[in-house]
């Protein structure tokens, strides 16, 4: 028997009404970007400007 398991950690929360502009600028700016500026940090700030903003925890 075979277990598989996926886990998945959400670190943004996009409305669906934003992702197309989400996804516009993730194609423009990594096609304007060399491959070395293309990491972590770099996607997700861009993800960062169309998300919201998370409550504060308490």
């Amino acid at each position: 028997m075979v277990l598989k398991c996926l886990l998945v950690v959400a670190t943004h929360f996009v409305p669906s009404a934003k992702l197309p502009l989400l996804e516009k600028a993730l194609i423009s700016r990594a096609a304007s970007a060399t491959s070395s500026s293309l990491d972590l940090a770099f996607i997700s700030a861009i993800i960062d400007e169309h998300s919201l903003q998370q409550p504060a925890l308490n």
